[in-house]
């Protein structure tokens, strides 16, 4: 059996930037599924204004036709409503909740997924990304692994923002030696 030595604390830092449209296609899913109750009247009005569409037919008739030809473009205009969608499960959107809560379910899955790997009981979980960061999802993320039976799971901030961190992973990449105190500084 070999034994490693392991920090007392291990950081995951969890990114939700390419989930986060499918966050909007799921309340977009939702609502033309005919799913909306009245708690959903402000998640459909930012709806239509982001699509720019008056009404819920005309919606349909935009998602009919795939709201927009080019994925890259479409994938965009979904990723820039995902903020909508967090706001509006703040706000008490039922179909917003729904889909935040699956996707904070998804992300606690991931956590415990990569926690796992380590030995220690004792785990920090930096989120990065303005929808996961969102004050609902970030909670209801807490929520869930402060429930976990045997990780304690602490959400921190990252040491670095996300430039930062590209930037360091691209002098991994190309085998350059990072001076971390410079870095931190």
């Amino acid at each position: 059996m070999n034994t490693v030595h392991e920090p007392e604390t291990w950081i995951i830092a969890i990114t939700h930037i390419a989930p986060a449209r499918h966050l909007a296609y799921d309340a977009v899913y939702e609502v033309l599924a005919g799913r909306p109750d009245d708690s959903n009247e402000g998640l459909i009005a930012e709806m239509m204004q982001h699509w720019k569409t008056n009404s819920l037919e005309q919606f349909q008739v935009l998602a009919r036709r795939g709201f927009e030809p080019d994925m890259m473009k479409r994938d965009q205009q979904f990723g820039q409503f995902a903020p909508y969608v967090t706001l509006a499960a703040e706000q008490g959107s039922s179909i917003a909740r729904s889909v935040c809560n699956r996707a904070v379910e998804q992300l606690r899955l991931g956590v415990e997924l990569v926690g796992s790997n380590f030995a220690e009981r004792s785990i920090d979980v930096a989120l990065i990304g303005s929808v996961i960061c969102s004050s609902y999802m970030r909670s209801k993320l807490t929520e869930m692994l402060i429930a976990h039976p045997v990780k304690q799971y602490r959400l921190v901030d990252p040491l670095f923002p996300p430039v930062v961190g590209a930037i360091l992973l691209a002098y991994k990449e190309l085998g350059v030696q990072a001076d971390m105190n410079v870095a931190m500084k």
